[in-house]
């Protein structure tokens, strides 16, 4: 069975990254709490899509597009879709993402106008197949 979700967050404080994690609150969804993780490396903002589930052991296989929306022009979005499926699992670590989503000089972009109030708009749409192996 294949279930679909969006889901959004706003970070605050984007000037003020660094290499520590920031985490969305968490959102349940097929039958795992998911969270977005950002952080700075390589003066690139980093994203990724944790999933979580209190249980011995677990799988989930889902498909993630990741955006950064323009809080200008909603319809200015940038986005990177995985290619291949992820397996998010207990036994290794339950995390995918992108390094280099993009860069701290294509973020803070003014024209772009991904960044106000140094705050941003990400949001992750998951395709998820739970209980997949």
């Amino acid at each position: 069975q294949t279930t679909e979700m969006t889901i959004r967050a706003r970070f605050t404080e984007i000037s003020k990254f660094t290499s520590a994690h920031v985490l969305s609150k968490p959102t349940e969804f097929a039958g795992l709490n998911w969270r977005i993780r950002l952080y700075k490396k390589d003066d690139h903002l980093s994203f990724f899509v944790k999933a979580y589930k209190n249980a011995a052991t677990w799988s989930c296989s889902a498909i993630v597009d990741y955006q950064l929306i323009s809080q200008k022009d909603e319809n200015i979005i940038h986005h990177i879709s995985s290619k291949m499926t992820d397996v998010y699992r207990k036994e290794g670590y339950p995390c995918w993402g992108q390094n280099k989503f993009i860069s701290f000089k294509d973020l803070f972009d003014d024209k772009k106008g991904y960044v106000k109030d140094d705050s941003i708009i990400v949001a992750a749409v998951i395709k998820a197949f739970p209980n997949a192996q």
